[in-house]
């Protein structure tokens, strides 16, 4: 039995569509709802129950039974709308039944969700039994109607699941459908912005260390980092820091000598998250500068 597809669908495709260049990028995919899931769903859906009274009648009218039936090209909408009357004090029941086909706007995604819309119920309705009144009402009511079909945000579920290791952001999200054998598929078409790794790194003085910090526009573990001119050399194959976005790391510090030397540097430094691993080479030249200073990327792998 398959269930609704959720919006991990969408990351998996970001992840393996996401490439070291900032890009704009628009990625298809899909994913299907069965007919059991939708009538599930209708059935935990609150629709309107109008209660009241005209000129002096009282009525309760209110939606049963609804059901979805699904073939190839056509989403159907089965109910019953029971109207309970109180005419001139004697109680009167009428039944009306309908059978709809949903309207569904390729293209159109709410802030809620993917919605379907109830359109043809004056159609059938006006040729059955019962007062004009009660007719009227039920259209008002029900005509029209917007039914949840995906009772979420796209857009809101697709950035929420994207994880802290990668630059993505999902820009805006359409749609098409398609009714097959007792399921709805759903091609999406997706607007994703994507960036590459791009960690800022400066440098400075502490005594007989150096420290190094890094900001980044992804999450990010430092696994090593390897410190290295003509005077010496210096390293940390375990500096167990976390590089969270948009924020300076703290400092990972490397012990050099009493008096650390002036001169050119280079710095190494090898990134990793679940995405995988990249290395950057930083370069920096010290010359008795006091406080944080910035160092140049010379290469990536």
């Amino acid at each position: 039995m398959r269930y609704i597809k959720t919006m991990k669908l969408v990351v998996v495709v970001l992840l393996t569509t996401a490439v070291c260049f900032a890009e704009n990028y628009t990625v298809s995919l899909y994913f299907e709802q069965p007919e059991e899931a939708l009538n599930t769903l209708f059935r935990t859906q609150v629709f309107p129950h109008p209660v009241g009274d005209h000129n002096g009648d009282a009525y309760d009218i209110y939606l049963w039974d609804p059901v979805i039936d699904i073939e190839p090209g056509i989403v159907s909408f089965s109910f019953t709308i029971h109207a309970d009357l109180v005419i001139g004090g004697t109680p009167t029941h009428y039944t009306y039944t309908f059978d709809l086909p949903l309207v569904i706007p390729s293209g159109e995604l709410s802030i809620n969700g993917i919605i379907a819309f109830l359109e043809g119920i004056p159609d059938q309705i006006n040729s059955m039994d019962g007062p004009q009144w009660v007719k009227d009402i039920i259209i008002a009511e029900y005509e029209g109607l917007e039914l949840m079909l995906y009772p979420n945000s796209l857009l809101e579920d697709a950035n929420d699941a994207i994880p802290g290791f990668i630059d993505i952001t999902v820009t805006d999200i359409s749609f098409s459908w398609e009714a097959q054998t007792n399921l709805l598929r759903y091609t999406l078409s997706v607007d994703i912005d994507a960036s590459p790794p791009i960690i800022i790194g400066q440098w400075k003085e502490d005594g007989s260390f150096y420290l190094f910090r890094f900001h980044s526009n992804v999450e990010t573990q430092i696994l090593f980092i390897g410190v290295y001119s003509l005077t010496g050399e210096g390293e940390d194959s375990n500096p167990d820091v976390l590089l969270v976005p948009g924020e300076w790391s703290d400092p990972v510090s490397i012990f050099w000598a009493n008096v650390i030397p002036s001169g050119n540097y280079r710095c190494k430094v090898l990134f990793g998250s679940p995405y995988g691993w990249f290395a950057v080479c930083y370069s920096f030249n010290n010359r008795g500068e006091s406080g944080w200073n910035n160092m140049s990327i010379t290469s990536t792998l």
